[in-house]
């Protein structure tokens, strides 16, 4: 498998795990209801990621925490209502914590573990100077 597979794979992983999180976010600060936040997570095609990408997955253990965002949307939003008539929001911060545990290790795999608020500006501005960066890599976020 080609590397240029393999991080796009943990840029659409690092992307939808972004987007779920924060319409957990938005769900919790009520922003928006549940039935916004189910749409939203169906939107993400989780289980489509999963199936189209089975095999690629089950080959490189390096793209489990990829996997494991995609199962986590799925789950959640082809349980939502009953995740949250019997858990409660407890279970949706549970998700978060998933996704955020998965979002990491993605980012350490692909270096990007440095890269946080702090010195993301700095980051763009080279970026705006021509210089090599990995802003590239931030395009989802």
């Amino acid at each position: 498998m080609t590397t240029d597979i393999r991080v796009d794979l943990m840029r659409d992983s690092l992307r939808a795990a972004s987007q779920a999180r924060q319409l957990i976010v938005n769900y919790a600060n009520f922003h928006i209801g549940e039935d916004d936040l189910g749409t939203g997570l169906g939107l993400i095609k989780a289980q489509e990621a999963i199936v189209s990408n089975w095999e690629i997955f089950k080959a490189d253990k390096e793209l489990y925490p990829c996997l494991e965002i995609y199962q986590i949307i799925n789950s959640l939003s082809g349980d939502l209502e009953y995740q949250l008539r019997v858990y409660g929001m407890g279970s949706l911060k549970d998700d978060q914590r998933q996704l955020e545990v998965a979002m990491k290790t993605i980012k350490r795999n692909l270096g990007m573990e440095s890269i946080n608020k702090d010195n993301y500006l700095k980051i763009i501005e080279s970026k705006v100077h021509g210089e090599q960066t990995e802003e590239s890599m931030l395009r989802f976020m």
